[in-house]
């Protein structure tokens, strides 16, 4: 893999519509490395887009430990690979190593025995959870939650990491974050995931060191789906440009985990106003330059939610080593804004449900 990216790269392939896509009467052409590498199962059939059934995430992108007969989309992640190497003079591709290296350590981690002899201490599982949750912000999460896993939070043909996980989140810098798509701006999206995974192996080995078993981590899709775990462990709702909104770090989050199955109690799902914020905000939408992003939700899976177009996203991501426009451009991102917007919106969403019970009421006359 490495001498092939190093081969491609001397090659002079660098103007645009052969590396780089393109933009043709105000619209988005993906490079012709893209189309030629592109396989013929498109990315939004592979996620499930217009399934009426739950099935569990299949393997589509930043797949890893898997050659190209395991993993349909191996080609076109290449392709971004071979641009990370590229950017490694201007910092993005040092962080990206930096990463790289701490998601092995993480794997090591977790393939540790653990050691013998040790007593776990005899807690409630409430306490468990005061416990766990105050040492997660000790080692420098942000904010933290605790789920059961389920179904939706893993990947087809993958064990669960433990029956419950603490999701941890680390915010993005947003003064780097403006800079989206520059490599400068991508350089918080790394910070946000090495800061987490520092986090989570803190976590993972103070527990392993109480006695008790538990995995930990990262952003690499692995065994868990970080999305759906952190909305279920209430760190934040799902946003129409497809990340997390969090009321606290707006979309400027990334996060880590650690597993185990320790008895604890578990956190819920929250509502501060998002969804119905952004049925009605289209910045996301305007701002994306492959317009990848539906103005309405979608069945995926069998779940209706918010989804963005794979097909379209995938080689801008590529382009810009991840982009992140829509994410860098929210409102809730905003630290002007977003004290702002949190309690307008749980204003709004009381008059919501008053309305809501009113009607009820009216209706059962």
């Amino acid at each position: 893999m490495r001498r092939m990216i190093k081969f491609i790269e001397t090659l002079p392939f660098t103007g645009k519509g052969l590396i780089l896509g393109r933009f043709i009467d105000g619209e988005y052409q993906p490079p012709l490395i893209h189309r030629l590498l592109k396989p013929r199962l498109d990315g939004n059939a592979l996620n499930g887009l217009g399934e009426t059934e739950h099935r569990r995430v299949g393997k589509i992108y930043h797949w890893v430990g898997e050659g190209p007969r395991g993993y349909p989309w191996f080609w076109v992640n290449v392709t971004f690979a071979i641009r990370t190497v590229r950017e490694k003079t201007l910092g993005y591709g040092a962080l990206t190593q930096e990463m790289l290296n701490m998601a092995e350590t993480t794997d090591k981690a977790n393939e540790a025995p653990l050691q013998r002899g040790i007593e776990p201490p005899t807690h409630s599982p409430s306490k468990w959870a005061v416990i766990l949750k105050a040492k997660a912000r000790e080692f420098g999460a942000k904010d933290v939650g605790i789920c059961r896993v389920t179904e939706d939070m893993l990947y087809e043909g993958r064990p669960s990491p433990g029956k419950y996980v603490l999701m941890i989140a680390a915010p993005m810098q947003y003064e780097l974050a403006r800079h989206i798509p520059e490599v400068k701006g991508l350089q918080a999206t790394m910070h946000g995931y090495i800061n987490a995974n520092v986090t989570s192996l803190k976590l993972m080995h103070w527990l392993r060191d109480q006695g008790i078993y538990c995995e930990s981590g990262s952003g690499k899709p692995d065994k868990l789906v970080l999305i759906p775990a952190a909305i279920k462990a209430g760190i934040g709702q799902l946003g129409k440009h497809g990340s997390l909104i969090s009321p606290t770090m707006g979309s400027l989050v990334r996060f880590s985990y650690v597993s185990f199955d320790l008895e604890v109690v578990v956190d819920g799902p929250v509502d501060f106003g998002s969804e119905d914020f952004c049925t009605h905000c289209q910045i996301c939408t305007q701002y994306c330059p492959p317009e990848a992003i539906s103005d309405r939700k979608q069945q995926v899976r069998g779940v209706e939610k918010w989804y963005v177009d794979f097909d379209k996203c995938v080689p801008y991501f590529n382009d810009t080593l991840g982009c992140g426009i829509c994410i860098s451009v929210c409102p809730w991102s905003n630290p002007e804004t977003r004290p702002i917007l949190a309690p307008k919106m749980e204003i709004y969403k009381k008059k919501k449900d008053n309305l809501r019970d009113v009607i009820s009421i009216r209706q059962s006359e």
